[in-house]
């Protein structure tokens, strides 16, 4: 083969190795958009319709109308950022991260590392209040779990703690604009605003009537007043009392969450009942003392009647095993017997009485390690700061000569200290210890200062956005977020989170009033009490706190249905603290591993399409460089088969043509 072929030749490799390359770049370039449309997935964007109400001028309501709202999640550090046109109200933006709040807690995820993007698109001039809440909680929802939301379909409703849909003004005007917007099928909450519903009827009737003068028969219309008027509008309408509900009804693939019993753990059994116990006894011993030192007479006999029942209302709870209940009871009685003990006191008794109060310690610093020991700090803390308020209290009414007042105040702190006393027995010396041992080493103390920061957040926003609408009624939450600031700064992180929690309880319990008619409470209370229920059964480590309030509540319900819905609430929220507890930053709980990663469903998705797209780029890759290499055999055989036959003719002319074989060597010399 001469110079000039071999030359041919590896021109023509290069060219065809050039031309593998050219076959492998649409394939390198089909593996790159399908990689950046996974990564577009990971923020891909959903939306729902949301049900408004125009306002009037004079404040009334107006016509119904529509709006769009969408949310697009991207990483970030846990904000919430809305972009709206037209103006919307502040009570909106608030609710938008409230429902936010809500639909995480239901997914189960850690919404810390994402930023959440809502678009508010409406046709109304000013979009106000909270009837977006239990949509957004809807559309969080789906994005976090990749749900896809039904066409045509809008819910209306506040969202409150537990997952429950309140009630909203202005459900008929709604349903109205509904379907004139080709909007099929509508979400309401149950028990939607019943004098509303009283009030349109008349006209509805009316108009059916007019319409067929043979059908009087309105019966359907008086139960279900807006199922009716929806069918009269062309929509489907539908009564939801939680976001579980409103999922499952909207065909989501969700898992329903089982009402579980409650374990009760043996040791909290076996304390309360002891608590129980001594707080009763002692009941028996004050009435005891009253009967020696006052006279009979209409006070003292009506004082007595009262104990009496608290003492058997006691006895009933302590037959049903609802031991806390029982102690709350008896505790009640304590408060009474020793305010009436103390109503004549003298001032030197109040001063001794005062002095010994106010000399007490408690000689225990703040656990970080056991959840138990947590709460039982965050129990008796919250007493021990209302004693030292009582004690606060009585000391300046004795200086105002207010002795009456003075003496009733000194009686309850009294009682109080009895009562911190009693909670500490529940403290598990060992737990500290026993979770100092565990295989990290010494080293799971959960950060309670984080923890305090995040819980204050929280109770603010929530007290502010109640404070909206109950103005009047919030002093009392701002001022426990007040002393959780106090406690923040002086590095007491576990009272921080004790006055933050219960400051965020009473707002949410102020959130869940709105539209909630009075013959209603007893309803939502039992919903609330089956979401803590539901919370305190999913518990690794019995939530004693929360139970206690759980139990105390359903005391309630039947004689203190208002007081039965704060108690609910704090079981509510104490139901989930082991959520708020995050091990310090270096550590990690016994329970955690290292490959224990909370992946949201669309980092999943990324995950996937990139691994995806790596193995369809690598048989892609691996298929065009086989046949390249095939390609590149066959050329070469090919080459090798020329220069063979090539050779071989050389030969046969030179066996042939012997003189010109010698002429080309003696030319070559």
């Amino acid at each position: 083969m001469n110079q000039k072929q071999i030359s041919s030749q590896r021109n023509k490799r290069i060219s065809d190795q050039q031309i593998s390359k050219q076959r492998l770049m649409p394939f390198f370039l089909l593996f790159c958009i399908g990689i950046i449309l996974f990564s577009q997935n990971v923020a891909a964007e959903q939306s729902i319709p949301l049900l408004a109400v125009e306002e009037n001028g004079n404040g009334s309501l107006g016509a119904g109308s529509t709006a769009t709202l969408s949310l697009k999640i991207i990483p970030g550090t846990g904000k919430v950022y809305l972009d709206t046109f037209p103006l919307t109200k502040l009570d909106t933006q608030m609710s938008l991260r409230f429902a936010r709040d809500i639909a995480c807690q239901y997914s189960s995820q850690d919404c810390a590392s994402s930023d959440f993007l809502y678009t508010l698109r409406a046709d109304s001039s000013i979009v106000g209040g909270p009837s977006a809440g239990a949509a957004a909680t809807i559309l969080t929802i789906a994005e976090l779990e990749s749900i896809t939301i039904p066409e045509k379909t809008a819910i209306t409703g506040t969202i409150n703690s537990g997952g429950l849909i309140g009630n909203v003004g202005g459900v008929k005007e709604k349903i109205t604009a509904a379907g004139a917007q080709g909007i099929t099928t509508v979400f309401i909450p149950k028990g939607s605003s019943h004098d509303e519903a009283r009030t349109a009827n008349r006209s509805i009737e009316r108009n059916e009537k007019s319409e067929n003068n043979d059908n009087n028969d309105t019966t359907q219309i008086q139960q279900s007043f807006f199922v009716s008027y929806g069918k009269y509008q062309g929509v489907i309408v539908e009564e939801i009392g939680t976001i579980e509900e409103a999922l499952v009804a909207m065909g989501a693939n969700v898992i329903t969450k089982k009402d579980d019993a409650i374990v009760i753990g043996s040791s909290y059994s076996t304390t309360m009942k002891e608590v129980a116990r001594s707080l009763c006894e002692r009941t028996e011993s004050l009435r005891n003392e009253i009967k020696e030192e006052r006279n009979d007479n209409r006070s003292h006999n009506e004082l007595l009647v009262s104990i009496e029942n608290l003492t058997r209302d006691a006895r009933a709870a302590q037959k049903e095993n609802r031991f806390y209940s029982e102690a709350s009871f008896c505790f009640t009685a304590n408060l009474r017997l020793r305010s009436a003990l103390y109503e004549n006191i003298s001032s030197a008794e109040f001063t001794q009485i005062l002095n010994s109060l106010e000399a007490l310690r408690v000689d225990r610093e703040a656990p970080s390690r056991s959840v138990n020991n947590i709460q039982v700090f965050l129990i008796v803390q919250d007493r021990w700061d209302e004693l030292q308020e009582f004690l606060h209290r009585a000391r300046e009414e004795n200086e105002k000569g207010n002795r009456k007042e003075a003496n009733q105040l000194i009686a309850i702190a009294h009682e109080r200290a009895f009562t911190v006393s009693i909670w500490l027995r529940f403290f598990d010396e060992d737990a500290d210890t026993d979770a100092a041992d565990e295989e990290t080493g010494g080293n799971n103390a959960f950060d309670l200062k984080t923890a305090c920061i995040e819980r204050i957040e929280e109770a603010n926003e929530r007290v502010q956005y109640a404070k909206l609408y109950f103005p009047q009624f919030v002093q009392e939450a701002e001022q426990r977020i007040e002393t959780a600031r106090k406690h923040y700064q002086q590095n007491a992180s576990a009272e921080c989170i004790a006055n933050a929690i219960q400051a965020k309880a009473s707002g949410d319990v102020l959130l869940t009033s709105i539209g909630l008619r009075e013959d209603r409470i007893a309803e939502v209370v039992q919903d609330k009490l089956a979401s803590a229920a539901r919370a305190i059964a999913a518990q690794k480590e019995f939530p004693i706190l929360a139970y206690s309030y759980y139990e105390y509540a359903q005391s309630l319900l039947a004689d203190d249905p208002g007081s039965s819905l704060l108690y609910a609430e704090y079981a509510l929220e104490m139901a989930n603290l082991d959520s708020y507890l995050h091990p310090v930053a270096g550590s990690r709980s016994p329970t955690d591993t290292v490959f224990n990663l909370q992946l949201s469903p669309t980092t999943y998705l990324f995950i996937t399409g990139l691994l995806l797209g790596l193995a369809l780029g690598s048989c892609v890759g691996l298929y065009a460089l086989r046949l390249n290499r095939k390609k590149s055999k066959q050329d070469s055989e090919k080459e090798t088969h020329e220069s063979v036959k090539e050779r071989r003719e050389e030969e046969s002319q030179n066996r042939h043509h012997p003189k010109k074989k010698k002429r080309r060597e003696t030319s070559s010399r």
